[in-house]
């Protein structure tokens, strides 16, 4: 994986290589009190875009967030998350 170009909105996380279903590719949030929604985000969370049909999801091991691909991605795909977290204020 690499931070690259993205299609969707500045840059994102982009697969070199292709990546089987149900792969964990790492930590993207560990809790941590204090901060914005109880989180703090790994460079890996950091640079996930946002999708109404995301290639990945986030699975939670004792409070970790960790991103699982839903199916194959291929080289050169992006990867992305249909984003939770956070509540969007449409004022």
């Amino acid at each position: 994986m690499r931070v690259g170009d993205s299609e969707i909105e500045g840059v994102g996380i982009i697969a070199t290589e292709d990546i089987s279903a149900g792969c964990n590719l790492g930590a993207t949030h560990y809790p941590r009190a204090g901060q914005l929604h109880g989180f703090i985000r790994t460079p890996l969370g950091g640079f996930l875009n946002h999708s109404e049909l995301p290639n990945c999801t986030k699975m939670e091991v004792d409070g970790v967030l960790f991103l699982v691909t839903l199916h194959r991605v291929t080289e050169g795909q992006e990867l992305t998350v249909r984003y939770t977290l956070y509540e969007i204020d449409d004022g």
